[in-house]
């Protein structure tokens, strides 16, 4: 960066920000004594300063106007439950490198003597996607966990994304965003970070916790399966599972979406379900020295209505049918979701059809990340589940590169 630089700058106090500072065509070195001085600025009525409520860092990369207005709604639901030094990186093109960047000190709103959180905002002009990380390391606070929120296609394969994953130590993602080839490189970051080798992945891997947003999302469904075999009376054929249907909001001329591979995933993990080969309109998969087979077939059945909020809040799965033996009894399990109620069916051999309709809670954005930031460890469910869903990705594949539908 040059050394001489033009700039504007301006220093205010208001009632819901303690100070804030922003500099057009500034540098690091500028950002730096800037982000200082607040810090000077922030004491208490006897003078003394108040104390830094940071519980992260938190990284978010964010293109287009629709994923900044994504990015500024987390960073206000999240101030108060996740106070965070905020990084919001909103890069634009240009044929020379620029900067702009601002500074909010907030104070928190529950905090009776005043713990004090920074937002810092970088908007790089010109920059290359694979040097982001020399802007972001200089205003870490090093002690922290630092999480990068990635409100695009999660493709690691992204250079930006490659590139600030390298200094993150949780990804959070949205899965359903992108493609099933996506995961397969992720399943390679979750490897390297249980030390075991890539499979499938043409990506340099790198290691860290990852987080997905189409995870929380589909909670409900897992967990009213789960109940089913929670059931004394059913629990017997949770082992005899032999085909699963799972119908997805996307239409016949669309992929196999990457929410219900890893429903699929989390079923065929649980199960422990391993190897897993292309079958008519989906895959199959094996276990054991008996080679016991589950046949998992995805059908598509229509996209939700744009204009109905409530089902973009809910997993983009519209239901499943299950069907299982035990011995010489059998079993099915029907479930059908929509955004206004869900339906259940149950029946086992001899018994009349149970049927419950209910609602299943439509969490909403500010939710679901919050779900999300607030895990600082591994989720070894999720993980199981994604590792599953990319064998099954792998086997949908004719060749590496492209996947049949």
């Amino acid at each position: 960066m040059a050394s001489s630089i033009t700039k504007t700058e301006t220093l205010e106090k208001e009632e819901s920000i303690i100070a804030s500072w922003s500099g057009g065509k500034t540098n690091l070195a500028q950002l730096g004594r800037q982000i200082r001085k607040l810090r000077h600025l922030a004491v208490d009525e006897e003078g003394y300063p108040l104390a830094r409520a940071s519980v992260m860092n938190l990284i978010i990369y964010a293109e287009g106007e629709k994923q900044i207005e994504t990015a500024n709604m987390a960073i206000e639901e999240m101030a108060l439950t996740h106070p965070s030094r905020t990084i919001l990186i909103t890069p634009e093109k240009g044929e020379e490198f620029a900067l702009d960047a601002a500074v909010e000190l907030h104070r928190h709103p529950l905090a009776s003597h005043g713990l004090v959180f920074e937002r810092i905002r970088l908007k790089p002009k010109g920059v290359n996607s694979g040097e982001l990380d020399t802007l972001v390391i200089p205003l870490l606070i090093p002690h922290l966990y630092s999480f990068l929120l990635w409100l695009g296609d999660p493709n690691p394969k992204n250079a930006a994304l490659k590139n600030l994953l390298s200094i993150s130590d949780r990804l959070v993602i949205d899965s359903s965003l992108g493609s099933i080839e996506n995961l397969v490189e992720l399943s390679s970051i979750i490897l390297a970070g249980k030390g075991e080798p890539k499979t499938g992945s043409s990506t340099q891997v790198l290691s860290a916790m990852i987080g997905d947003i189409a995870w929380i999302r589909a909670e409900g469904l897992r967990t009213t399966l789960a109940r089913v075999f929670d059931e004394p009376k059913y629990g017997k054929f949770l082992d005899g599972i032999e085909k699963i249907e799972i119908f997805s909001a996307r239409e016949q001329d669309e992929d196999i979406g990457p929410v219900e591979l890893l429903f699929a995933g989390w079923i065929v993990s649980r199960l422990g379900y391993s190897k897993a080969r292309k079958s008519s309109g989906g895959v199959s998969v094996e276990r054991g020295l008996r080679r016991q087979e589950l046949k998992l077939k995805f059908v598509p059945s229509g996209r939700n209505s744009p204009l109905d909020r409530r089902a973009q809040l809910l997993p983009s799965l519209k239901g499943f049918r299950l069907f299982s033996a035990y011995e010489n009894e059998k079993m099915y399990i029907n479930f059908e979701m929509t955004s206004r109620e869900c339906r259940l069916e149950v029946q086992a051999l001899g018994e009349e059809l149970s049927v419950k309709t209910f609602r299943l809670r439509a969490l909403s954005e500010a939710e679901t990340l919050g779900a999300e930031l607030g895990q600082f460890g591994r989720n070894r469910v999720y993980e199981d589940s994604l590792l599953s869903a990319a064998r099954m990705a792998l086997a949908l594949k004719s060749s590496y590169g492209k996947l049949e539908r």
